[in-house]
């Protein structure tokens, strides 16, 4: 009777920790896919109306912003946001597959899932740093061009846009979803 309560303790202190973690990672790792094709990172307004918006691949021109073109000479903060962001996809895919490995280890194996736990809640960590150190970069850019008041005219000034606040939602999405990973790694083990 012990073995069966002890067994249904550990099936619902999974579910209470590991599944919405690893689910609020999938949800974050889902939306840094679509935030690195996002158009809006950066928005440019002129004084003639002509709005200009740039995200990390494309920049899109216009009003209705339907005319979109690849970059011909790519601004050196959006290569790195641009790298950032594809690395923290990547930790993603590495997150979701030792989450997906780990949930099948059971029995004596119990430590290696509990490994393969906590390096999904570090790799989905990680992840979340590197959005967050995109959204950085990029606000950095925004906020030195905005102080310099020689660089460019004043009808040429970048605001951010709303992928700015879409990769923050993200990066808290990882953030949050790598603790609970690693959280329900330390409540198993004790400490």
């Amino acid at each position: 009777v012990k073995s069966k309560l002890k067994g249904i303790f550990f099936i619902s202190y999974k579910t209470v920790f590991e599944i919405p973690g690893m689910a609020i990672s999938v949800k974050g790792f889902i939306v840094s896919i679509a935030i690195c094709f996002y158009p809006h990172w950066i928005i440019k307004r002129s004084t003639t109306g002509k709005v200009i918006s740039m995200g990390l691949w494309k920049m899109c021109e216009g009003i209705e912003l339907k005319q979109c073109t690849e970059y011909e000479n790519t601004p050196p903060y959006l290569h790195h946001a641009r790298a950032l962001v594809v690395i923290a996809i990547i930790f993603g895919v590495f997150g979701i597959l030792l989450a997906i490995a780990g949930q099948f280890k059971s029995g004596p194996e119990e430590r290696q899932n509990r490994k393969m736990t906590v390096a999904s809640g570090v790799a989905f960590l990680i992840a979340g740093i590197c959005v967050m150190l995109s959204v950085w970069w990029i606000d950095k850019n925004i906020k030195d061009n905005s102080n310099n008041p020689t660089q460019l005219p004043e009808s040429e000034k970048m605001v951010k846009g709303f992928g700015i606040y879409f990769a923050s939602t993200t990066a808290g999405l990882l953030f949050v979803g790598g603790i609970t990973l690693c959280h329900s790694f330390c409540q198993k083990t004790g400490n």
